[in-house]
């Protein structure tokens, strides 16, 4: 018995095989530029801009609390000028924590600093894209030039 295939069935064939060959195509386009894409895109809920600060400012000598600390970041380029985002509403709660969810690309190093009237400012710098913690002691004034004299 010999089976012959009509025209018909071989060009319905070769429809199918072109089909399957796009198809495959397009998956394997797709899984190169999805798998080839830079993950960490600098914008706004990427990883980079994920960055959270956090802690707690207390007295150094005494180690109470230090409630009303106002801070500010600051943030520059390498090779590049510093910039200042001064956090107006954002100061120490009455038992010396904060909580900052700021954004952070990516190009640029951040420092936060604390600043309170009758303390000496202190800085910390901030890792972009983490949870950062930090105890923060700020010393009397007084009492620094009172230890220099």
């Amino acid at each position: 018995m010999c089976l012959v295939m009509s025209t018909g069935n071989r060009v319905h064939s070769n429809r199918l095989k072109f089909k399957k060959l796009r198809i495959i195509s397009l998956l394997t386009i797709l899984m190169v530029l999805f798998t080839s894409c830079d993950t960490k895109i600098d914008f706004e809920g990427d990883e980079y801009g994920d960055t959270i600060v956090r802690g707690k400012v207390v007295d150094k000598s005494e180690l109470y609390p230090l409630d009303s600390v106002r801070m500010e970041i600051s943030f520059a380029s390498f090779m590049g000028m510093t910039q200042w985002d001064e956090l107006d509403s954002l100061h120490t709660d009455s038992v010396g924590y904060f909580y900052i969810d700021y954004y952070c690309s990516e190009d640029y190093s951040y420092f936060l600093y604390f600043h309170k009237d009758g303390y000496t400012s202190q800085s910390i710098p901030i890792e972009s894209g983490k949870n950062n913690y930090y105890v923060i002691e700020m010393g009397k004034k007084d009492s620094i030039n009172a230890s220099n004299k």
